[in-house]
């Protein structure tokens, strides 16, 4: 446990400030409110330091990193009455220079660190609501209410870092989201009892489900080679309507009744309206194009 004497002189505001921002300058999330209560403590002489977020649901407060005599201590949460943080996170800032334990008796924690004095400034939103506060507390009496100013810059900081952290964790469950999405299409792409085929735009082929895949009678690692124009029967009409789809596709025209009806007539053209192999392959070949039934010619 580190003595008084452990803790240096009370620095100047500006060194203060400048001693607290080159400790948390490269640091983000947890590392930052750690780094944070370390170096205020520090900085301001005094033995306690934490930074809460307010919990309105249950009129607690968290701790998100604590400071003490020296060490980290562990995260805790407690009621917000009968404390001299009750007044900080309705949105005020507190200082109380001496007695804080005859002034709030009921504040069993102000008992246990042996604390004297106290301060503590808000983190505002920016519609002024408090979602936490920073505070420091100290064994001696705190006349100078210097740190105040200092609080006040690292509490914006705070602020910034919360919101980092939310927008990342709202990031974050977009892209689980995302993924479960794309985890069912492919589900549903690949158990698809109509046949699929995902191409390039000049229609080779970088992906095709099972039924597809069964149809054309290949195996899953000769995909990548195919290139599905050299489906199309080798005639003028056929090869004239498959040239103008893919003309389409390229300029970014919505060919999805053309996809569906040039597939569908220049496969029979290839195998036959009677052959059912080419017939369905062709009809689903183009899927992705279109939600709709394709055009019966």
């Amino acid at each position: 446990m580190a003595s008084r004497s452990d803790i240096s002189q009370p620095l100047s505001e500006a060194d203060a400030w400048r001693t607290i921002a080159e400790g948390v300058e490269a640091e983000t999330g947890e590392r930052f409110f750690s780094s944070l209560v370390q170096h205020l403590a520090r900085a301001l002489s005094c033995q306690y330091s934490f930074v809460t977020e307010l919990r309105n649901s249950t009129q607690t407060f968290r701790t998100l990193a604590v400071w003490g005599r020296g060490q980290f201590l562990e995260n805790f949460e407690v009621p917000l009455r009968g404390t001299p943080c009750e007044s900080v996170l309705s949105g005020k800032t507190a200082h109380y220079p001496e007695h804080i334990r005859e002034l709030f008796p009921d504040d069993v924690g102000l008992k246990e660190w042996g604390v004297e004095s106290y301060c503590g400034v808000p983190l505002l939103e920016s519609d002024g609501t408090c979602s936490g506060h920073l505070a420091i507390f100290d064994d001696k009496p705190m006349p100078d209410s210097r740190g105040i100013a200092v609080m006040r810059i690292f509490a914006a900081r705070v602020r910034a870092e919360v919101e980092r952290l939310r927008m990342e964790e709202t990031l974050r469950r977009a892209n689980q989201r995302l993924a479960q999405s794309e985890e069912r299409f492919r589900d549903l792409f690949e158990e698809a009892p109509i046949a699929y085929v995902y191409e390039t735009l000049d229609s080779g082929f970088i992906r095709a489900n099972r039924t597809a895949i069964r149809i054309l009678g290949i195996k899953p690692e000769e995909v990548p080679g195919m290139v599905g124009k050299s489906l199309v029967a080798n005639t003028a009409d056929a090869q004239r309507r498959l040239h103008e789809a893919l003309g389409s596709i390229g300029r970014g025209t919505d060919t999805s009744g053309i996809c569906w009806s040039y597939a569908a007539r220049m496969m029979a053209d290839r195998y036959g309206s009677s052959g059912g192999r080419g017939r369905s392959l062709a009809e689903d070949t183009r899927a992705p194009c279109s939600s709709t039934s394709p055009t019966e010619s």
